[in-house]
């Protein structure tokens, strides 16, 4: 994360935060960089450095040293109660339970490498097998529905395509879908094997618009259209018996979770009531689960009739302590466990540092 202000560049190398002068009229840069402050501490969620400039010369930011992530995957029971552990010190993100479900298929971060690649984790064996090896970033995976298969986003070769791979490893990646001009990012397959769905944005169209497309996995292969969703949102959750699926969209105003059948689409029904992101089903489809904008943890009762949804009242299960809201979360087939990352927050009474005229000794 680089951020312009008073004619520099300031980002971090390591933990030194430095500021690198940068002629904005001509997008160039013009000059070596300098360091500015050392030890500056990173959000724990999004991996942003905590800093900021202004441009008369002020800088705050946090200090702290960068540490082994202090994570851990867990089970959590329904009353918030952590079960089990699954994995310590890592960086984790975007967590795909295989049908089987002794398996986790998790995005793990390379901070020292800037990039992001799939892992297996072996929930009976307590073992860990790197799935991915490509530069940049692959993540959110997603399993085929015999559990042989995974399919996940990759940007080794420019915009977003989705890959697959042998779960086993065995084998090369081949592309599933992408074009040069697009961003596709798997969300779900079907239990029966016939479709993937995915988040699809012209790159053209703009920055807000995630469209939410099916890839038939026999047959012709052709894609189409499920939703557009002209006002932003979450990836694709598919029921278990294949005939729903719940997203997200902000066409209210803010994040809500929506259930629309599938794959044909049409009629929608509004799950959430007070803002919602990352739907999960329960396996036989009677309930759902996602996060509220204060991070509760959400179920709803969900039935099916006749082509027609009718809602349970959504209620709190539990307010997951230290829960990082960029891992999503994983639930289990019965719906009585569930895989969150769980993060141990920074100390909020250690105070920012403030830096003023902070370009003066830049310019010696």
């Amino acid at each position: 994360m680089a951020v312009y202000a008073s004619g520099y560049l300031l980002f971090l190398r390591g933990q030194t935060l430095v500021a690198q002068p940068f002629n904005a009229q001509r997008a160039e840069i013009v000059g070596d960089a300098s360091p500015v402050a050392e030890h500056v501490a990173g959000d724990t969620n999004s991996n942003h450095p905590i800093f900021w400039p202004s441009d008369n010369g002020i800088l705050v930011y946090q200090p702290g040293d960068e540490a082994v992530p202090d994570e851990k995957l867990a089970w959590v029971t329904r009353d918030g109660k952590q079960s089990s552990v699954i994995s310590l010190g890592e960086d984790y993100q975007a967590p795909a339970l295989s049908p089987d479900g002794i398996r986790l298929a998790v995005a793990i971060v390379d901070r020292s490498l800037g990039t992001k690649n799939i892992w297996i984790l072996d929930l009976q064996r307590g073992t860990k097998t790197r799935l991915t090896f490509g530069g940049g970033t692959q993540s959110f995976p997603v399993w085929a529905a015999d559990g042989k298969t995974v399919n996940y986003s990759s940007t080794s070769q420019g915009p977003t395509h989705i890959f697959a791979k042998s779960a086993d490893g065995t084998g090369e990646e081949r592309v599933v879908l992408g074009g040069d001009n697009e961003m596709v990012v798997p969300g779900s397959t079907s239990a029966d094997g016939k479709y993937l769905a995915y988040v699809y944005r012209a790159i053209s169209e703009g920055r807000t618009i995630f469209d939410i497309w099916a890839l038939p996995l026999s047959g012709d292969g052709k894609p189409f259209s499920v939703v557009h969703n002209n006002f932003g949102g979450g990836r694709p959750a598919v029921s278990g018996d294949g005939k729903w699926m719940a997203y997200s969209s902000r066409e209210s105003g803010r994040e809500e979770i929506y259930i629309i059948a599938f794959p044909g689409g049409g009629a929608k029904w509004q799950v959430s009531t007070t803002g919602g992101l990352q739907p999960e089903w329960r396996k036989d489809g009677r309930e759902q689960f996602f996060l509220d904008p204060s991070n509760n943890f959400m179920a709803v009762d969900v039935r099916t009739a006749n082509s027609a949804v009718k809602l349970g009242i959504p209620h709190v299960l539990f307010k997951p302590a230290g829960v990082n809201q960029y891992f999503w979360f994983v639930v289990n087939a019965d719906g009585k466990k569930f895989v969150f990352d769980i993060v141990n927050s920074r100390d909020a009474s250690q105070p920012f540092a403030l830096v003023q005229n902070r370009t003066a000794d830049l310019k010696k």
